[in-house]
């Protein structure tokens, strides 16, 4: 499923590397742990999110997971694509405002959401599948739907 990983010989090859990995960022004074995720969630994600088959993605989806599974109160804000941010503004009605603003504002209102109560999480989102979910209930396309829209993607997959 993920090709990059053909270079280990098998499960415990690759498992042994991240242990070490894990152990390396450790001794450097990071806070690291190994997460256990389902693949099928990994690749259900990836498909609703366009991210890469690669292990980057992998240990993005991993962090996801532990914050989702370990936090009592969290909330997702939804990445867009500069393609997607187009596309997102056109189907809201809106004038095709800079990304750079939108993003400006949407780390803002991050910035103000995180707290020791409350974690935040980011996760990209593929304008068609948001669009559809808002067709499919009749709604307007919106930076709080689109937000609710991660969370419910994200709650289905690894909560």
């Amino acid at each position: 499923m993920i090709p990059a990983l053909a270079g280990y010989s098998d499960y415990r090859d690759w498992l042994d590397a991240r242990e070490g990995f894990a152990l390396g960022l450790s001794a450097a004074g990071a806070e690291c742990s190994l997460i256990c995720v389902d693949l099928t969630s990994f690749a259900a994600w990836r498909g609703m999110t366009g991210e890469p088959c690669d292990e980057t993605a992998l240990d993005a989806f991993a962090a996801i997971t532990l914050i989702v599974r370990r936090s009592g109160a969290w909330r997702a804000f939804a990445t867009l694509s500069a393609v997607d941010f187009r596309a997102y503004r056109a189907a809201a009605g809106l004038e095709p405002n800079s990304r750079r603003g939108w993003l400006r504002r949407r780390r803002a209102e991050r910035a103000a959401a995180a707290t020791p109560a409350c974690a935040v999480v980011e996760t990209p989102v593929r304008i068609e599948n948001f669009l559809d979910w808002c067709e499919s209930l009749k709604q307007a396309p919106c930076d709080s739907s689109l937000d609710r829209y991660a969370r419910l993607l994200l709650e289905t997959l690894v909560g």
